[in-house]
C-alpha cells in the first residue's frame, strides 16, 4: 500500500487533468483562449482536452434567443399602484399623436403597400391628398385620436456558429470581446427595441401604426442590427462594416402587440354619444321644418280660400251694381249707414226694382 504522501501528487494530477478536459453538449460551442490570446472556437458537442490554468474556455448555447420586450404578457403588471413583485414588470406606453397632428408613412405605390414606404412622413393633408373617402374615414375611426398605446415586441437573435477561414476570427470572439455574455446581449437589445417604439410610434396615430406595422418591423429589426454591427446607419456604406461587431445573427424583429388599452374603449364610446346626440339633433330640426312647413302650408291654404270667396263675391257684386237698381241700391245703402237713427227714408223711382236689385246685392256681398 503506498503510502499517504504518495496519494497527494495523483490526487493533484488526477484533478488537473479533469480540470483540463472539456466536454461540450450538442448544442453547445466555446471560444478557447491560451493566455487571453485567441486560440479557436470549438462545438457544437465533443471532448476537447486544454490545460488547466493556460487555457480558459467561454461556453455558449446555439439555440435561438428570444427577447421580450418589456416581457411575457403575465409578467406585465398594468397597475402603476402595485409594487412589482420579482420578474414583474410595467408595459412599454407610448401617447399616440391625434390625427390633426400626426405624420403617416406614404406607399410608393398608391394602393400597394407591399411596394413598401417611402422614408419620409407625410402630414394627414398630404397622405390623404385626392382621396375624400380615405379621409372620411380616417376622421371618423377613434383609433386615429389621441391614445396611449401599450406595445410587446421581441427579438430573435442566435450566434453565428458556422465559419471559414482563420480560426482565430471567428465571430464567437466578438461577441466573447465586444459583448460578453447572453444576459448583457439581451439587456441591451431591451434598451434599444424601447427607444426604437418610443421613436416610431410618437409621431403617427394608433390606426395608422397598426396599419403599417410590418414597415415598423423593418425599422426596429434595422436598428438592432446597427446596434449588433451587421448595418451601418449609412446605408450607402458596406453593411459589413463595423467597429464592434457583436458576432450574431438577428433573425426576426416582431410588434407582437399594439393595444390602444381602456381608452380606446372610451374613445369608441365617445364616438358614439356624439353619433347620437348629432343624428337626435338634426331629427328635431327636420320635424320642426316639416311641422313649419305644414303649417305654412295650412296659413295659406286658408288666405287663399277666403280670398277667393271675397274675390267672388266682388266679382258678383260688381255685375249687380253696373245695373241701373244696382246703383241705386248702393245709394239707399249709403244714405242708411249715414242715418242710422232715422224711421223712414223717401226715395224716388221704382220701388219694386230699387228692393230687387237691394236684395241682389246683399246676397252677393253675404250680408241679409
Amino acid at each position: 500500500m503506498l503510502p499517504l504522501l504518495w496519494w497527494i501528487p495523483i490526487w493533484v494530477i488526477t484533478f488537473y487533468l479533469l480540470m483540463s478536459l472539456k466536454v461540450f453538449a450538442p448544442d453547445e460551442i466555446a471560444a478557447v483562449y491560451r493566455l487571453n490570446k485567441r486560440v479557436e472556437v470549438v462545438g457544437p458537442g465533443g471532448i476537447n482536452f486544454y490545460p488547466w490554468l493556460l487555457y480558459s474556455v467561454k461556453r455558449f448555447k446555439t439555440q435561438t434567443v428570444r427577447v421580450i420586450i418589456p416581457g411575457k404578457k403575465e409578467q406585465i403588471v398594468r397597475n402603476d399602484d402595485t409594487p412589482l413583485q420579482p420578474g414583474e414588470v410595467r408595459p412599454i406606453r407610448v401617447l399616440q399623436t391625434s390625427l390633426a397632428a400626426a405624420l403617416f408613412y406614404k406607399p410608393k405605390v398608391l394602393g400597394d403597400p407591399s411596394k413598401g414606404y417611402e422614408d419620409k412622413l407625410v402630414t394627414f393633408q398630404e397622405f390623404v391628398r385626392g382621396n375624400p373617402e380615405l379621409e372620411r374615414a380616417m376622421r371618423e375611426d377613434s383609433l386615429h385620436s389621441s391614445l396611449t398605446t401599450e406595445l410587446i415586441s421581441y427579438v430573435d437573435w442566435d450566434l453565428k456558429t458556422h465559419f471559414q477561414g482563420d480560426p482565430k476570427k471567428h465571430p464567437l470572439f466578438d461577441f466573447v470581446e465586444n459583448v460578453g455574455s447572453i444576459e448583457s446581449a439581451n439587456v441591451r437589445i431591451d434598451s434599444t427595441v424601447r427607444g426604437a417604439l418610443q421613436d416610431l410610434f410618437a409621431p403617427l396615430t394608433a390606426g395608422h401604426a397598426a396599419h403599417v406595422k410590418g414597415y415598423l418591423q423593418e425599422l426596429i429589426k434595422k436598428r438592432v442590427e446597427i446596434l449588433v454591427g451587421e448595418k451601418n446607419e449609412d446605408s450607402e456604406k458596406s453593411p459589413t462594416i463595423a467597429e464592434r461587431p457583436w458576432g450574431i445573427n438577428v433573425s426576426a424583429a416582431q410588434i407582437e402587440e399594439i393595444n390602444p388599452g381602456k381608452r380606446v374603449n372610451e374613445a369608441r364610446a365617445d364616438e358614439a354619444t356624439a353619433v347620437s346626440i348629432r343624428n337626435k339633433t338634426v331629427k328635431d330640426a327636420e320635424a320642426s321644418r316639416d311641422a313649419n312647413m305644414k303649417t305654412a302650408d295650412g296659413d295659406a291654404y286658408r288666405e287663399k280660400t277666403i280670398g277667393e270667396a271675397e274675390a267672388e263675391a266682388f266679382e258678383k257684386k260688381s255685375k249687380i251694381l253696373a245695373t241701373d237698381g244696382g246703383f241705386r241700391a248702393a245709394q239707399l245703402e249709403a244714405v242708411k249707414s249715414v242715418y242710422k237713427d232715422a224711421d223712414t227714408i223717401v226715395t224716388n223711382g221704382d220701388l219694386g226694382n230699387l228692393v230687387g236689385a237691394l236684395t241682389a246685392v246683399n246676397k252677393a256681398s253675404g250680408s241679409k
